[in-house]
């Protein structure tokens, strides 16, 4: 009799506690500047779990994986639906998972054993894109292909017995655009509808689309041209222009930066509308040996790398695609600069050696005002700015990565403890 009532009352707290539980996550989805996902590692059960934190309150909400998870997991933009890498060597496969309902999709018995690679959601959410080796079995799975989450069909997209490396996808994650040995081809994402680029047998590498999906930027052997779909037409931008770097398109579709191949690598940006070309240097600020470049997320500033004198470590800088302005950001940052939403303040990683020792830092800076980077902690790295910009995550070492939030007030506070350590994260949006 006892019995049965403790199994009642169990019953009825499990009833009680379970849309508590499932609300706590949906109130997560619907707050996204305060929430963060991220994936764990429990030194105490030897195994990675899936985290829900709350930034404002100390109550992770824990998921385990249902399936074991080699390597590290891909969060779809909305932070909703994982990609699971399981499997190793030729059996490499990935399983789908949405967080919130639970649903699992798995790759079709016909490619487990295609060692599929290089997968990432697209802005949609629905799509995963993803790449195959030839299987032994059957020489022709090797190539490109789309799964659809909502339905669970896979799309081979473009067959190639090697990992096509080089692709660019629509603006509405509708088509793709593949690099293959000085051809491109056209796709859509259910791998229809294929148009193959080779006019007059010249060849050519995709830059980027236009915004409206109207076109594609081309680069050729000396030049920049713009295909256009309706017309199936080339219109030449910029001719007699060597690179040495992949030419880079602006988000906003109207810039493209270039480094001309040369000694002394110098960095280019060429305006699409007015078809003018700006050297990125002041008489003050000369930039050369440029090898690598890229772009703010409001496409006002040409982020570029060169390599110090020394020859060891590198220098960062910040330019305006007209070359009005340079700023130098500083030596020795791991990666390019992420950005805050209101495009003004910066976080980077910084790296040095201390003896033997190698250590990093994480770094801000408000672009916007007249005070010098502010170095955060030491032992640090990987920072994410929330969706708001208010807030700035990041991960301490060296013993376990525990992962810290900074809030707007400038306090730091740990969300993680001892006992786990993140490997990755990052804010639901």
């Amino acid at each position: 009799m006892h019995f049965g009532r403790i199994v009642r009352i169990w019953l009825l707290l499990f009833i009680i506690m379970m849309p508590i539980c499932i609300g706590a996550v949906a109130i997560g989805y619907a707050n996204p500047t305060s929430r963060i996902i991220a994936q764990t590692y429990s030194y105490d059960r030897d195994s990675q779990s899936l985290m829900v934190l709350d930034i404002h309150r100390n109550l992770p909400i824990k998921f385990d994986f249902p399936v074991d998870v080699l390597g590290n997991i891909g969060l779809s933009g909305d932070g909703q639906r994982v990609i699971l890498p399981t499997g190793a060597f030729n059996q490499a496969y990935f399983v789908l998972w949405d967080i919130l309902t639970g649903r699992i999709m798995r790759l079709p018995d016909l490619y487990i054993n295609c060692a599929a690679r290089n997968w990432q959601w697209l802005r949609d959410n629905r799509h995963v894109v993803f790449q195959c080796r030839n299987n032994p079995l059957d020489g022709s799975i090797g190539g490109m292909y789309t799964m659809d989450f909502e339905t669970g069909n896979v799309y081979q997209i473009f067959h190639l017995p090697n990992v096509i490396m080089d692709y660019q996808w629509s603006p509405d994650s509708q088509r793709v655009a593949i690099n293959d040995d000085g051809k491109v081809h056209v796709v859509d994402v259910n791998g229809e509808n294929l148009t193959t680029i080779t006019p007059q047998g010249r060849r050519f590498t995709v830059i980027g689309w236009q915004p409206d999906g109207a076109g594609i930027f081309l680069q050729g052997l000396r030049g920049i041209e713009l295909y256009r779909f309706d017309t199936g037409e080339l219109d030449v931008l910029l001719a007699d222009f060597s690179v040495n770097l992949p030419p880079i398109l602006s988000p906003n579709g109207e810039w493209i930066i270039l480094v001309k191949a040369e000694r002394l690598a110098q960095a280019y940006a060429f305006h699409i509308a007015s078809r003018e070309l700006y050297l990125l240097e002041t008489t003050d600020q000369k930039i050369n040996r440029v090898d690598f470049v890229g772009w703010s997320p409001d496409s006002q500033w040409v982020i570029i790398r060169t390599p110090l004198s020394s020859g060891s470590g590198n220098v960062y800088y910040l330019a305006r695609p007209d070359g009005s302005a340079i700023i130098s950001i500083g030596e020795n940052i791991e990666a390019p600069p992420i950005w805050a939403s209101d495009h003004t303040r910066i976080a980077y990683e910084i790296y040095d050696t201390l003896g033997p020792t190698y250590y990093s830092e994480v770094v801000i800076w408000d672009l916007s005002s007249f005070l010098p980077p502010q170095t955060l902690m030491r032992d640090t790295h990987t920072p994410q700015w929330s969706p708001d910009g208010d807030g700035l995550a990041f991960i301490h070492y060296p013993q376990r990565q525990r992962l810290v939030y900074m809030n707007g007030n400038g306090e730091k506070y740990f969300l993680t403890d001892d006992s786990i350590s993140v490997l990755v994260f990052m804010f639901i949006r």
